[in-house]
C-alpha cells in the first residue's frame, strides 16, 4: 500500500492520514492518537505536545502488507531525533547522498526543511520507534546557545547558511536505552504525564549531547592530516572510482598519490569515515542502484560494469546494502 501526503504541520499529517487511508484520530488535551486501519496493520501513533516547539512521538505498528509513505513536509520543527526500539525502516530524503536504513537499536539525529522523501516499513516485524521533535528555537535553548556543540553542518542548517537536509545515525547507548524503554512505558497520565515525557526528553536530549561530546573527543584525537595529504586522498578516491573494474591495490593506490599505505588507510578513514576499498564497495553498490533504474542493462552487465565477476556475490552484496536483490530493487522501482 502507498501513500502520499503533502502537509504544512502535523495536524494536517493525522488529518491527511484519517481521510487517505481510514485511519481514525482520538484527541485528548496532551495525548493524540491515530490509530491504523485493521487492514493495513495493527498499531497507532501517538502525539505529545510538550511545550510550544517540542513534540514527542510514539510508532507501534505491526504491518500486514508493504507499505510506503511519501512525504512532503513543509514548516515543520526540522530537528528530530529519532529511536528505533524493534524493526526495521528504509527511507529516502531527496537532498541525502544515501538512502536512510534503520534498524533495531539505531538512532538518528536530523535536520530536515521543506523536504520530501519516502519511507518504507517492514513486514512482519513489530516497529516500535519513538522521535523528539523540536524547533529552532527550543534546540538553540537546550544547547544553552552553544551550536558548537553540534556536527558542523547541523551548525549550518540551524544559521540557515545551507538548508540541505542532514542526518547522523550511531547506536544507541545503555543509558539512552534504559530512558527510551521508560519514556515508553509512562505509568502516569493527563498532566502529570506530560511533565513525565518532557522530563525524560531532555534526558534523552541529554545522553545525546554526550555521546557527541565523546564522538568530538575520539576525533580531536586522531593524527593531524595537512591539506596536502587531504588532496592527495581525495585523488585517491577519484582513481578507485575511474577504476571500478580493476582497482589497483592499496600499496599501488598509495604509490600513485604520493602517500604511505599507513597515512592512506588512516586518511581515508578520517576524510570519508571508512576503509579505501569500503570506500569503493559503497560506490560500486550506488552507481549499481542507477543502472539499475535506467534498465539499460541486465542485471549480469551492471555486475560486471562495477567490477563483480560473479552475479551471485553483487546480487548478495546489493541485497546487504538495500535489503533487497537487484531484481526486486528493479521491480519495484517501476
Amino acid at each position: 500500500m502507498k501513500v502520499s501526503l503533502s502537509v504544512r504541520n502535523i495536524d494536517e499529517l493525522f488529518s491527511e492520514l484519517c481521510h487517505k487511508a481510514d485511519f481514525s484520530i482520538s484527541s485528548e488535551r496532551v495525548e493524540h492518537v491515530l490509530t491504523y486501519p485493521s487492514c493495513l496493520c495493527k498499531g497507532w501513533i501517538k502525539r505529545y505536545v510538550l511545550r510550544p516547539g517540542l513534540e514527542l512521538f510514539v510508532q507501534v505498528a505491526l504491518f500486514h502488507e508493504r507499505f510506503i509513505l511519501e512525504t512532503e513536509f513543509r514548516s515543520l520543527a526540522p530537528f528530530s531525533l529519532g529511536f528505533f526500539v524493534s524493526g526495521d525502516s528504509r527511507g529516502i530524503v531527496k537532498g541525502l547522498r544515501e538512502d536512510l536504513n534503520f534498524s533495531s537499536g539505531q538512532s538518528s539525529f536530523s535536520a530536515v526543511s521543506d523536504a520530501t522523501g519516502v519511507v518504507e516499513y517492514c513486514v512482519g516485524k513489530p516497529v516500535i520507534f519513538l522521535s523528539i521533535s523540536m524547533d529552532t528555537e527550543v534546540l538553540y535553548k537546550f544547547l544553552d546557545g552553544h551550536i558548537g556543540l553540534l556536527p558542523r553542518q547541523f551548525q549550518q542548517f540551524m544559521e540557515g547558511k545551507d538548508r540541505a537536509p542532514c542526518v547522523q545515525t550511531s547506536w544507541m547507548t545503555a543509558t539512552t536505552k534504559m530512558a527510551v524503554q521508560q519514556a515508553l512505558n509512562c505509568p502516569y497520565q493527563g498532566l502529570t504525564k506530560r511533565l513525565y515525557l518532557e522530563s525524560k526528553a531532555i534526558e534523552i536530549f541529554t545522553y545525546f549531547l554526550d555521546q557527541l561530546s565523546s564522538d568530538l573527543e575520539k576525533t580531536s584525537q586522531k593524527p593531524f592530516l595537512k591539506p596536502a595529504d587531504i588532496e592527495r586522498i581525495h585523488q585517491a578516491k577519484e582513481i578507485l572510482v575511474d577504476n571500478l573494474t580493476h582497482p589497483p591495490s592499496l600499496a599501488s593506490l598509495a604509490k600513485s598519490v604520493d602517500l604511505n599505505d599507513h597515512k592512506l588507510k588512516i586518511g581515508f578513514r578520517q576524510v570519508f569515515g571508512t576503509t579505501a576499498f569500503g570506500y569503493l564497495r559503497e560506490h560500486r553498490m550506488y552507481h549499481a542502484r542507477e543502472l539499475l533504474v535506467t534498465r539499460a542493462l541486465s542485471v549480469v552487465e551492471i555486475s560486471r560494469a562495477v567490477g563483480y565477476a560473479s552475479e551471485t556475490s553483487f546480487s548478495a552484496a546489493f541485497k546487504e546494502k538495500f535489503g533487497v536483490p537487484p531484481t526486486v530493487y528493479r521491480a519495484s522501482n517501476f
